[in-house]
């Protein structure tokens, strides 16, 4: 196994700069996965040649991508003419739990190829920050394919996780850009991200019109409870003002009972007030990362 740690500072050792070697001809990959949170056009630009390339040569890419927060429309659009330009080759799905309390953050990239498995896994998103200007590091793993081990097991159930997706999820969590929810995805996000900045909500989503949210959110609070099991002296048993009929703080929050009333309204109050200031930073974070492209890519 060979492990390579990429870091990304200061412009040194970009993402885009390895993730674009490691599509090459050179290395006989043929498959590349992802699992990434966020995904802007001048994100996509930075790898598109070596992308096309690797298409061109029969390559095929599998990814899941997340819609909370800093993915654009103008990403989703590039990738769904890519799905239709290479209809057999490209496989692209939207991962979203229909809540911005439990955002789809991951960002893990597969190259598969014969007897070979290299996975990156780190903080960089598809973006130009993520793959250029913002100080970004992961690590590179490689394992001989052959090689039955743990980590090659781990890696390929944190797959099936996804692309099920398992539950407390359904299939319904996720949705192929090419179908019709998919183009209702990209016109939906054209029309939000040319409105004004608004106050924090959950974005469009399938599973949102159907009220899913609310029961998705409930299945990962009994999930976070069996988990806080014999870890903490037991969970909330009894609920004040500000527990919904879940159990679970209106913020998102699921407190174990061992924090006084006046502690969990603390912290509660921070996270609410976190989630009200959420919108405007990220809208100062997507106007700068709309200026890296400006300055990357010329537009």
């Amino acid at each position: 196994m060979n492990t390579r740690v990429i870091s990304q500072y200061a412009g040194e050792d970009p993402h885009y700069q390895r993730i674009g070697h490691l599509l090459s001809a050179d290395h006989g990959y043929d498959q590349l996965r992802v699992l990434c949170a966020f995904v802007t056009i001048g994100g996509l630009l930075t790898i598109a040649d070596p992308l096309r390339g690797f298409l061109d040569r029969g390559g095929r890419l599998d990814w899941i991508i997340g819609i909370d927060d800093v993915t654009t429309q103008e990403a989703l659009q590039y990738l769904y003419d890519l799905a239709e330009e290479y209809p057999d080759q490209v496989d692209i799905r939207i991962f979203s739990a229909a809540s911005s309390q439990h955002i789809f953050h991951p960002k893990v990239y597969w190259l598969l190829g014969e007897g070979k498995y290299t996975v990156i896994v780190g903080s960089a998103n598809l973006t130009v920050g993520g793959l250029l200007s913002n100080f970004e590091t992961s690590l590179e793993i490689e394992v001989p394919i052959t090689d039955e081990t743990s980590l090659v097991k781990q890696f390929e159930q944190l797959w099936i996780q996804y692309s099920t997706p398992l539950q407390p999820l359904e299939p319904g969590n996720l949705v192929d850009l090419r179908s019709h929810e998919g183009l209702d995805l990209i016109s939906s996000l054209a029309h939000e991200q040319s409105q004004a900045p608004k106050q924090s909500q959950d974005r469009s989503h399938p599973l949102s019109e159907h009220g899913k949210g609310n029961e998705i959110r409930k299945r990962i609070a009994e999930k976070h409870r069996e988990a806080l099991k014999g870890r903490v002296s037991g969970i909330a048993s009894t609920r004040d003002s500000t527990m919904d009929d879940s159990g679970v703080d209106e913020s998102g929050v699921d407190l174990p009972k061992t924090l006084t009333i006046g502690m969990r309204n603390s912290i509660c109050t921070v996270v609410r007030l976190a989630q009200v200031q959420k919108d405007g930073l990220l809208f100062h974070n997507e106007r700068l990362v709309a200026r890296a492209e400006r300055d990357c890519c010329g537009e």
